[in-house]
């Protein structure tokens, strides 16, 4: 009901197998494992082996997830667009010849690495604050309800960004291709 009549993000949090049905219905479902069993556990989105690592769970994973979402996601913008505009600047440049900007192996490669590096550096190293000061100043927390990072003019400032970057890369490419003709 609340999930519903309140149109906000539950949380259920629980460690038994009576708890099962309320942790699949909220949005976000905690298990504690207890001495009820391992029901709630596995039916939950989240497992913590006691109460008091809750603060923790939100307050600092929570947080730094919402961070780290927020600019991979924009990251994904960025990075198709640079590459798909980068090739529609070379087909006006080429009058619609039908030419390939970039070679075979570099459009098989470009996903994979300018994917899977970039996340994983992300998803390692990226914290904006330690966790204690995440754990001191809860407030911080509220970036995440407000849509701080992730919001509509922080997407069209990773847009404008890969067109800028995608004509540096078309026009320095062209550049260094006319002075080695020459």
């Amino acid at each position: 009901m609340v999930k519903e009549g309140a149109g906000q993000v539950t949380l259920a949090i629980g460690d038994g197998a009576n708890d099962v049905s309320m942790i699949q219905a909220a949005h976000i479902g905690v298990g504690i494992s207890g001495e009820e069993g391992m029901q709630a556990v596995m039916a939950s989105d989240f497992a913590i082996a006691q109460f008091r690592f809750l603060e923790n769970l939100l307050l600092v994973h929570g947080r730094y997830a919402y961070l780290r979402i927020a600019k991979v996601v924009g990251y994904f913008f960025y990075k198709n667009i640079t590459y798909t505009i980068t090739q529609f600047w070379f087909m006006l440049f080429t009058s619609y010849s039908g030419m390939r900007f970039y070679d075979d192996w570099y459009q098989s490669t470009y996903n994979l690495f300018f994917t899977s590096v970039p996340v994983l550096v992300m998803g390692l190293l990226d914290q904006d604050v330690s966790v204690k000061a995440s754990r001191n100043h809860p407030g911080l927390y509220k970036e995440g309800i407000n849509n701080t990072y992730f919001n509509k003019w922080e997407l069209a400032k990773w847009i404008l960004s890969a067109i800028w970057a995608s004509l540096v890369v078309f026009f320095f490419s062209v550049l260094i291709y006319e002075v080695a003709e020459s």
